[in-house]
């Protein structure tokens, strides 16, 4: 008896602290301080759920670190998001990080699958860039470019 007791108040203290954090981490979020927000949630049991995943990779994002939010996008979800614009920002990522494959193939699902026009002409011209892009690697270039010591 005394045992469940010591287990119903540890689970009890666990909860509170992990909504505490998400809660600072929502606050700091909403007030601009993206980096506050990155170190509350990664370093906590918070951070494991949908809604931390994704306000980390947003934080990323807004402040211009969207190579770092890759991995945080590609777990996020949750039942109040956008999930379409989860999608366009996760392919943005890999953009970033030089998956242009992978980020044409969620471009392409996206446009396919969402309803929303604005966002579907947006990955329209996000997939027209990536066309440009794999056109340009293809030519050759007349310019070599050399690392120059002191």
């Amino acid at each position: 008896m005394k045992n469940i007791r010591v287990v119903i108040v540890f689970v009890a203290v666990l909860l509170i602290v992990g909504c505490s954090v998400e809660k600072k981490a929502l606050k700091s979020f909403n007030r601009g301080e993206y980096q506050s927000t990155i170190n509350l949630l990664k370093g906590s049991k918070a951070g494991n759920s949908g809604r931390a995943n994704f306000l980390v990779a947003e934080s990323y994002r807004l402040s211009n670190r969207v190579k770092d939010a890759e991995e945080y996008y590609e777990k996020a979800d949750g039942k109040r998001f956008d999930k379409d614009s989860i999608q366009f920002y996760y392919s943005q990522a890999l953009k970033a990080n030089g998956k242009y494959e992978e980020a044409k193939k969620e471009l392409e699902e996206l446009q396919a699958r969402t309803t929303n026009e604005p966002l579907k002409d947006r990955a329209a011209a996000e997939l027209n860039g990536l066309v440009y892009l794999n056109n340009l690697r293809q030519k050759q270039s007349y310019y070599r470019v050399k690392n120059l010591d002191l």
